[in-house]
């Protein structure tokens, strides 16, 4: 019963309840504090956003932080994308928490997000497969063509015939035609 008013506080969005949710999980108990943080991740209130990255500047046990980064990214705000985007870059954050704060990136869809996660793609070694996934998946819809020439850079850098490689191809032909239209 609680996790479903926790549920309807996110979905709700107002900034009162967003702040409850907050409150509980920096000060409830272990179980409360897992259900309002799962709770978040309903968030789609982009007023949300400055609770939320507010939150993060406190402490909060580690297994909490991602739900507040995924609730971030949920809640569409571009003023989020400074906060996600120091997240990402953190080396000594989990490549899971970095992984993280990039699908958030990707999900508010803003193109100022790009270059960060261009940092991240080319600081991130090829043994992080799967930070190096997010950052592949997120970029689609924030990479614009003037981040061709770093794209264009990371492919002919990328082993041929990897997944990796098959995804930027793919992201650098497409943003080639749409420069070419752009042209036009």
């Amino acid at each position: 019963m609680r996790g479903a008013a926790y549920t309807a506080l996110a979905v709700v969005g107002e900034p009162e309840g967003i702040q409850e949710l907050i409150n509980v999980v920096q000060g409830a108990d272990n179980a409360r504090k897992a259900e309002a943080a799962m709770a978040l991740g309903n968030v789609v209130n982009k007023a949300a956003g400055p609770l939320l990255e507010q939150a993060l500047q406190s402490p909060l046990p580690a297994e909490l932080r991602p739900y507040l980064v995924t609730a971030l990214g949920r809640s569409g705000s571009k003023g989020s994308l400074e906060v996600l985007g120091k997240i990402a870059k953190d080396a000594s954050e989990g490549d899971g928490l970095r992984g993280t704060a990039v699908r958030s990136m990707g999900q508010i869809g803003d193109s100022s997000a790009a270059p960060a996660i261009l940092d991240v793609l080319e600081s991130t070694p090829a043994s992080s497969a799967g930070l190096r996934q997010q950052c592949l998946g997120a970029l689609p819809g924030t990479a614009t063509t003037r981040d061709l020439p770093r794209l264009e850079k990371i492919h002919e850098g990328s082993k041929e015939q990897t997944p990796e490689w098959f995804m930027l191809r793919a992201l650098v032909e497409q943003l080639r035609a749409q420069a070419a239209a752009e042209k036009k």
